[in-house]
């Protein structure tokens, strides 16, 4: 019988969502700066834009313009012209999306993660491991969620340079889980 004996999962629509929606968000942020949006119409945009370039992989200012390319053919495709107006709007996003009350965690997520911290497995415990196409941002998100303290490794694109389904963002994974273990059989939700 084979025993798992580390576990890792995705973060964004496994773990943890948008609380509101990316359009909601976007609108919400342009109407502070004085745009009337419709935040459907963003969302639908957002879906778009998110895949016409690949993600950054590593770097905080290859992400930051990544995810500025982004914003900025959401709103273009969506029908809106920020004009002048753009870096502010874009700044005041992507702080968004880095405070704990934009995200929200799934109602199963801290049962399973805690019933998984505790067990054990030939007197180990399990390990428990994040792999994610996320940004540098990741960290803070789980810090101010409280889930950083389930994982014992994390592993992203912005900190790894590799992006799923890479194979190299999961074999350093396994490369710092083989550290706990000689022989490792590993569960991958993602």
């Amino acid at each position: 019988m084979i025993k798992i004996k580390a576990v890792l999962f995705d973060l964004v629509g496994t773990l943890i969502y948008v609380r509101d929606s990316v359009g909601t968000v976007y609108s919400n942020v342009a109407r502070e700066f004085g745009f009337n949006t419709d935040p459907f119409k963003l969302n639908k945009a957002f879906q778009i834009a998110l895949h016409l370039k690949s993600p950054p992989t590593g770097g905080e200012s290859e992400e930051k313009k990544w995810w500025g390319h982004v914003v900025y053919e959401t709103f273009q495709r969506a029908g809106y012209n920020l004009t002048d107006k753009f870096n502010s709007v874009f700044e005041s996003i992507f702080k968004e999306f880095t405070r704990k009350n934009s995200w929200a965690i799934y109602s199963d997520v801290i049962p399973v993660l805690e019933k998984l911290s505790t067990q054990t497995i030939d007197n180990n415990f399990l390990k428990i491991g994040l792999i994610s196409n996320f940004d540098s941002r990741l960290e803070i998100i789980l810090k101010d969620l409280d889930l950083y303290k389930y994982f014992h490794v994390l592993n992203y694109s912005g900190k790894t340079g590799f992006s799923k389904p890479h194979p190299k963002i999961f074999q350093t994974s396994l490369d710092t889980l083989k550290s706990y273990r000689k022989k490792l059989y590993t569960l991958a939700i993602v």
